[in-house]
């Protein structure tokens, strides 16, 4: 469906580019209400600095445009603007940011042909498959063990997670999809990571449930980082 122009809200100065309307009137109702960016950060659990770039219109600052949505709505919604007005005030086109891949079941792969089959080489490779599966059956009967070296971050390092997130490495990001939200906020704590939530209805998962994530499951990631958790707040209003 094609997003409505951006609304240009009355009090806006004539000629005033579109993509800062908004967010100049966030900053006027936030100050007019006496309120840091930290005090809005507390409250709101959105880093300060994605507060700043909505406020600035610097939108090429802020995650991908579905978390970068879900700020605005819920930015606006405390400091008692419309929501949705904000959100079509954003353009209708927002940047990604730099290296960020599209979300996973939107990714579109490059079409390749498809290279000869050679015999040969498919031999070869079969038979290096075999040695390894032989090597990792016969080794623990000898000795114990695989026989392999230990990869860092693998095997014992887990780290175990209950309530439904489960074991992953350290200095990684875990997987909250599913989780509830008290126990992916209590791992997040946990972790010293910062965190970012987005509410929105979702038509598959249930209200306080966990369905989106940034940085996706299993990236790299290290203490004062944020991430961002999107929780259902139930069905989609009919």
């Amino acid at each position: 469906m094609t997003q409505p122009d951006p609304i240009e809200f009355p009090s806006a100065p004539p000629g005033r580019p579109r993509s800062r309307t908004i967010g100049a009137r966030l900053e006027e109702a936030r100050t007019s209400r006496r309120l840091s960016l930290e005090e809005v950060e507390r409250d709101t659990r959105i880093s300060r600095r994605y507060l700043d770039a909505l406020e600035r219109g610097d939108y090429e600052l802020l995650p991908a445009p579905v978390y970068a949505r879900g700020f605005m709505r819920s930015y606006a919604d405390y400091l008692g603007l419309d929501p949705a007005e904000a959100v079509m005030s954003m353009p209708a086109q927002l940047p990604l940011p730099e290296g960020l891949d599209p979300m996973p079941g939107l990714r579109r792969m490059p079409s390749t042909a498809i290279p000869a089959f050679d015999l040969r080489l498919a031999g070869i490779v079969t038979g290096i498959v075999l040695v390894i599966a032989l090597l990792l059956w016969v080794a623990p009967r000898l000795g114990g063990g695989t026989g392999l070296p230990d990869l860092p971050g693998g095997g014992g390092d887990e780290v175990s997670a209950t309530g439904g997130i489960a074991a992953f490495d350290p200095g990684t990001t875990p997987n909250f999809i599913g989780a509830d939200r008290a126990t992916a906020i209590a791992l997040i704590e946990d972790l010293g990571l910062e965190l970012s939530v987005v509410e929105s209805p979702s038509a598959t998962a249930r209200e306080g449930e966990v369905f989106q994530q940034a940085p996706e499951p299993g990236s790299l990631i290290a203490s004062g980082e944020t991430v961002t958790l999107v929780i259902s707040q139930g069905p989609p209003a009919e």
